[in-house]
């Protein structure tokens, strides 16, 4: 996944790759992962970012792999094009992005041990590894919602493949 800020308004976008032979994928898969991302950015708006409403657009894919062009959404209370709504929209898709690296470094197994420290929340791994989030990655292990969707997403990635 891809974050990027493409212009200064209240819409940020990224992109979410599927790899594919040709350019299919399966119904239910796509319907699956867009479903389950919608409710992870949903998930991280309501329970980090109370005052804005987030919500997905899907724009005409390009050309090549099959590639959805994706659009978080995030309304703020009071309408505005304000400097914190853009930093909203950033810091949701940053926290999505930070769901899937959380998960892809400790894998199937919970974290031996998560450390909220003032430069950033420590994250070990079962290998001992040790990566830093900012601390608002915290709500991935308190909430079971975002890493049941962040695993979702995962999961209909990985049978894509094997199909």
């Amino acid at each position: 996944m891809i974050v990027n800020i493409e212009k200064p308004d209240d819409t940020s976008k990224f992109e979410f790759k599927f790899e594919t032979q040709g350019n299919e994928i399966d119904a239910i898969t796509l319907i699956e992962t867009l479903a389950s991302l919608d409710e992870l950015f949903s998930t991280v708006s309501k329970e980090c970012y109370s005052n804005v409403n987030c919500k997905l657009a899907v724009s005409a894919h390009k050309p090549g792999s099959f590639i959805i062009d994706l659009s978080a959404i995030v309304m703020s209370v009071a309408p505005l094009i304000t400097p914190t709504n853009i930093s909203s929209a950033y810091s949701i898709i940053g926290m999505v992005k930070n769901c899937f690296d959380i998960k892809k470094h400790i894998g199937n197994k919970k974290p031996t041990r998560v450390e909220k420290r003032e430069s950033g929340l420590n994250v070990t791994n079962s290998d001992g590894l040790v990566k830093t989030y900012s601390n608002e990655m915290e709500k991935f292990f308190e909430s079971p919602k975002i890493e049941a969707t962040t695993v979702n997403i995962i999961n209909n990635r990985q049978q894509q493949y094997r199909n």
